[in-house]
């Protein structure tokens, strides 16, 4: 409606319409609306929008007869249609020059906060800051609640039941891969087609798009005796100042990966990865920390999977110390895989939003450095 008025805007109005097309030029929000456009829309719906256009149409029309448009528009005597556009160019600007760019509040509060939230809406928002949080939060966590059902020096595995009432189960483990090198190891678990050749729980492993600063990745994972179960997820990695690698995935929507009855889609609710250098003075090598939530769907009795789910970190891990001591004996110059990593320890424009400098105006250094660093 303010698109269609030619009057003057008064500056509350002015602001919420920049505030309005900042949103929908961001580039998740035009994703979601794409999306929505492609639903098949409730019977009767365009009958009921071409009412409503019509409607609008035929009171604008009645509006503008039989009034001077430039005065029944609200736009002064003697002020022509150039300055009054010159004005709203000016007030824009003005607009712009007042508003700044800090990084978001953590989308997710708490633990409870981000496995409570709507799965249809999670698939719909590419990983944040708060899901980086939330995976080092679950690294540190204590035992409490927590079944240690592997328990060896290389790799420790604890598990535990959602209370959810989904009884899927919840695996995390802590691991160390003595002498494979940070960069190896991140090269071949995040390069699919190198992780193709160590991880053979998978027959398909692909990147087909990137969302945000998050990649769209569809994987097909083998079941011995049922149907094989696809994955959509969204994978984001993020490089800390200290080199620790971070990596995030959950389950993700994408308008070219429907369901189809060739496989089961598997709900992932979450999966995480902190990969770490470590050297005690005895030995060196990288320290991996993993986690997994999945709901693998279908009619694989729960205890199967609970009973079988805590060895596979043990041979996962196995399989890709082996794959990194290999690469590092026939590629000695692997140090050049550091490059990889650089383009993940800058913050990604989804992470940051316009906040006007009216609203920060007035608060204390600290509580403008702490909304900042947030």
């Amino acid at each position: 409606m303010y698109r269609c008025s030619n009057r003057v805007l008064a500056e509350p109005e002015e602001n919420f319409v920049l505030r309005v097309e900042r949103l929908l030029a961001n580039n998740s929000v035009r994703y979601i609306l794409q999306q929505q456009q492609m639903t098949k829309q409730p019977e009767g719906a365009g009958v009921m929008e071409s009412m409503l256009y019509a409607d609008a149409r035929r009171g604008r029309a009645s509006q503008l007869e039989g009034q001077d448009a430039d005065h029944g528009l609200g736009i002064r005597p003697g002020v022509s249609m150039s300055e009054v556009s010159d004005k709203r160019s000016d007030t824009s600007e003005k607009r712009l020059d007042e508003t700044r760019r800090v990084l978001k509040a953590p989308f997710f509060k708490s633990w409870e906060d981000f496995m409570d939230f709507d799965n249809n809406y999670k698939h719909k928002i590419p990983i944040t800051q708060s899901d980086f949080m939330l995976l080092l939060e679950k690294e540190s966590q204590n035992m409490q609640g927590w079944d240690m059902c592997v328990d060896r020096k290389e790799i420790k595995v604890a598990k535990t039941i959602q209370t959810d009432g989904s009884g899927c189960l919840f695996l995390r483990a802590w691991s160390t891969l003595p002498d494979a090198e940070l960069p190896v190891v991140f090269h071949m678990f995040h390069r699919c087609e190198k992780r193709m050749q160590w991880d053979k729980s998978f027959f398909e492993m692909k990147v087909v798009d990137e969302i945000e600063g998050s990649d769209i990745l569809y994987s097909v994972l083998r079941v011995p005796a049922c149907s094989s179960r696809d994955y959509v997820q969204y994978r984001r990695t993020k490089v800390l100042e200290d080199g620790t690698i971070l990596i995030s995935l959950r389950s993700a929507n994408h308008p070219e990966l429907p369901e189809t009855s060739k496989h089961v889609r598997a709900e992932s609710f979450t999966s995480g990865y902190v990969m770490r250098r470590y050297d005690d003075g005895n030995e060196k090598g990288t320290k991996v920390f993993l986690m997994t939530c999945t709901d693998v769907k279908g009619i694989i009795p729960k205890w199967i999977i609970n009973f079988v789910a805590p060895r596979k970190p043990g041979e996962w891990i196995d399989c890709l110390k082996r794959a990194c001591l290999e690469y590092q004996a026939s590629n000695p110059d692997y140090e050049s895989l550091l490059k990889e990593l650089e383009p993940f320890k800058e913050y990604h424009s989804f992470d940051f939003e316009d906040m006007d400098a009216t609203v920060t105006h007035g608060k204390s250094g600290n509580e403008e450095a702490t909304r900042i660093l947030l």
